[in-house]
């Protein structure tokens, strides 16, 4: 699977078998092919021309900007069951650290929307994922919220320690990214006052109660919201 980002406007017609497009703001969109000649043919301008080494170039700093090479793409059942593609950013000496497989972490992925969805109605767009290659002793997983301007524009997403996938159970796994996925439905809320993309609430009554509709340690104890630990399995 290789993704391209392009311009909206090079998206007419009906897109090659094999492809996929997912709108990213309202000049660019991302485009995913499992043939390199298909994607090709977005962008404008030919692949020799000014207009497709821009698209290229904006491209390569969109995953640079992310952390990471753009992998491979997960596809889960969202709102209503429609098809929602996840994309996955790690270095390949990452990946084979972690033992994880693609299937693995779709099922993982699929059981996280499952439960959030069901008990909030709501699912986040655009969702980026990032296996961190340096990433910080001090947390398991963590989420930023999309930038308005710049090549992140629209792009929710989580990064995710290797450390996380490779030493601790599915439990925690599961745990961990409801945490995150409530942070983002929390920062999403009305009335919330970001600072940078990141919210400074912190955990705080919303949040809790977010935590606590999906998960019964939170919801069974308050506690384990407002000090929570994410290496709790």
């Amino acid at each position: 699977m290789k993704i391209k980002i392009v311009p909206r406007s090079s998206i007419v017609g009906r897109l090659p078998e094999g492809c996929s497009a997912l709108p990213l703001n309202a000049k660019q969109a991302a485009v995913a092919c499992f043939s390199e000649g298909d994607l090709r043919s977005f962008g404008r301008g030919g692949e020799g021309s000014a207009g497709g080494r821009q698209e290229r170039s904006r491209a390569s700093r969109n995953v640079s900007a992310l952390g990471g090479r753009q992998d491979f793409v997960l596809y889960v059942k969202g709102i209503r069951g429609a098809s929602v593609p996840i994309y996955v950013h790690v270095r390949r000496d990452v990946w084979l650290e972690t033992s994880m497989t693609e299937s693995t972490l779709k099922k993982l992925f699929s059981k996280v929307f499952s439960d959030t969805m069901r008990r909030w109605k709501w699912a986040p767009n655009n969702l980026h994922v990032l296996i961190a290659a340096r990433p910080s002793s001090r947390w398991l997983a963590r989420s930023r919220l999309p930038r308005r301007e710049g090549v992140l524009a629209g792009i929710n997403s989580i990064e995710i320690n290797p450390k996380l996938l490779k030493s601790y159970s599915p439990h925690a796994h599961w745990r961990c990214l409801v945490h995150e996925f409530a942070h983002l439905k929390r920062n999403l809320e009305p009335g919330v006052i970001m600072k940078g993309r990141a919210w400074r609430g912190g955990h705080d009554d919303r949040f809790c109660d977010l935590l606590g509709m999906v998960d019964p340690i939170v919801a069974n104890s308050p506690k384990d919201c407002r000090y929570y630990r994410d290496d709790v399995t």
